[in-house]
């Protein structure tokens, strides 16, 4: 009778481990809802902003910035002092909107279909075209500077030298640098050129289901 009830349960046992690898499998391949991921797999968002409140305060922040290059427009150039107070406002702009852009695009990766994240995204993308092609005239405005106009400010203001590879790289690139009224052109139309990479994005990482498949193997995945 021992012999008996032995050799059941190593039947059982035997059953249930034969059956173990198709369950492991078909847990492998459903995804997790993002409600189901352990946080510690997850992005820190808060790490950036610990609200959204304090993200808004941020772009807030950077269109405030953007309306006090734009004010420098007609004295950018003028003299060396004006120069580095432009420059110095615009790049702590640009550094704001690094992160507020980070944010809000990697809120929007987590959940595609998260409608709340895309507006914030969407809100970023139409926010930061506006601002680049208002200030679409200070890289052109720099241009007019001569190379000997360019250096005596840098003695002038020792605070240019922060920006003395972004210059030299700016009159590398001069050749394919166009007036400000095409320059501003061309940045407004930054939020079209992004629409095809978006709805292919949108497609096929929230709209697009893919049916079961029969593997080599004869199973379902």
């Amino acid at each position: 009778m021992h012999e008996k009830k032995s050799s059941f349960f190593i039947i059982i046992i035997i059953v249930r481990l034969s059956a173990a690898p198709d369950m492991l499998n078909k847990k492998l391949l459903t995804l997790p809802k993002r409600s189901e991921v352990k946080v510690e797999d997850t992005w820190a968002l808060e790490d950036m902003y610990a609200s959204v409140e304090a993200w808004e305060a941020d772009m807030k922040k950077a269109e405030e910035l953007a309306d006090l290059v734009e004010a420098k427009k007609a004295t950018v150039t003028s003299e060396a002092k004006e120069l580095l107070e432009t420059l110095n406002l615009y790049f702590r702009m640009e550094e704001i909107f690094d992160l507020t852009g980070n944010y809000a695009m990697r809120a929007s990766d987590v959940d595609k279909k998260n409608a709340e994240n895309l507006a914030r995204t969407q809100q970023y993308m139409g926010i930061v075209v506006d601002i680049q092609s208002r200030l679409a005239f200070l890289e052109p405005a720099v241009l007019t500077l001569s190379a000997k106009t360019l250096e005596r400010y840098m003695k002038e203001e020792p605070g240019l030298e922060l920006y003395r590879l972004w210059f030299e790289e700016l009159f590398r690139t001069r050749e394919h640098t166009l007036s400000p009224e095409l320059e501003e052109v061309i940045a407004a139309t930054g939020e079209m050129q992004q629409t095809p990479g978006n709805i292919f994005s949108m497609f096929t990482n929230a709209d697009l289901e893919f049916p079961e498949i029969t593997d080599e193997d004869g199973e379902q995945v």
